[in-house]
């Protein structure tokens, strides 16, 4: 027994190595700073050379960074990687309890360790970002209302930081922060495009960027633009109303055999271990689970429709 459970954690700490050699170069070249205090203290020469003229996509956070930045949840790369290892054991452990194998014990860990936590990181993100999507149509009211009355974009856009919670409110101030270390203003809302991947957000990069070029009265281009955006809303949830069914029935269709397997494992056990300690129950098991994962990414493909 000591032996199979050394080798069981060799193979833990063998697949954690692995991930971390793989994570952790990962890492990008240099980041925009937090603040416009952090910018001061570097100076501005030294600054604008570390970010260059224009953004450049080797000087964003790359891989396992990006990602946990765009979650917001205040993970460094240790911190993820030390939450893995946890994981590894704890289902690591658990299945080796189960099935008292410890090859499959440690392969189990690993898969559903890494499975949980990118399920973790990207809600994390994508509630993120939706939140910016709620809030980005009044706050793009509010600066047209600002424009309007006479206020330079500036001003309107510290209205917004000012006036907005959640995420909007910690992008525009990134925002501001770029351009008091010098960069443009089209430059600095392209990065912002780039930190918060929305189509919205695109739309107002092209408009701030098109309208720095050819002038023009900005005020009534962005009202344009809130006007399309507000349609495109309006017709995003009619979709989403008209595909509700698809999308429950292919989330029940893909939940029941999860069901099925979990209710026979209870109530007679004996029947369902086959899949579990025989090679061919495993081969089994292995090959539904691949179509199972299959058969919901097209479910899912199949019930999404993009605006």
């Amino acid at each position: 027994m000591s032996v199979v459970w050394a080798v069981f954690g060799l193979g833990i700490v063998a697949l954690a190595s692995l991930l971390a050699a793989i994570l952790l170069p990962l890492k990008g070249a240099g980041d925009l700073p937090q603040t416009a205090a952090a910018a001061a203290q570097r100076g501005p020469a030294t600054e604008l050379r570390r970010i260059g003229a224009r953004p450049r996509p080797m000087l964003r956070p790359t891989g396992l960074d990006r990602l946990l930045s765009e979650a917001r949840i205040g993970w460094s790369a240790r911190t993820f990687l030390l939450v893995l290892l946890v994981l590894m054991l704890g289902f690591g452990v658990l299945t080796f309890a189960l099935l008292r194998q410890p090859v499959l014990a440690g392969l189990v860990g690993g898969v559903l360790s890494a499975l949980a936590l990118w399920f973790y990181l990207a809600r994390q993100r994508q509630a993120y970002v939706q939140g910016f999507a709620q809030q980005f149509l009044p706050a793009l009211d509010i600066i047209v209302r600002g424009m309007r009355s006479g206020m330079p974009l500036i001003a309107a856009l510290d209205v917004v930081k000012r006036e907005v919670a959640g995420p909007v409110q910690i992008e525009f101030q990134r925002l501001l922060d770029d351009m008091s270390i010098g960069l443009s203003l089209p430059h600095s809302v392209e990065r912002l495009a780039e930190r918060v991947p929305l189509t919205e957000v695109q739309f107002f990069s092209i408009v701030i960027g098109v309208q720095s070029r050819t002038g023009g009265r900005l005020s009534e281009a962005l009202e344009n633009l809130a006007g399309t955006l507000r349609d495109r809303k309006h017709l995003e949830l009619r979709i989403r109303t008209v595909s509700q069914e698809a999308r429950t029935s292919a989330a029940i269709i893909a939940a029941l055999p999860i069901f099925v397997t979990g209710g026979l494992f209870l109530f007679n056990p004996a029947y369902i271990s086959v899949l579990f300690t025989q090679p061919t129950g495993l081969a089994v098991f292995g090959f539904c689970l691949l179509w199972m994962v299959i058969g919901s990414l097209v479910m899912k493909k199949m019930t999404e429709i993009h605006v």
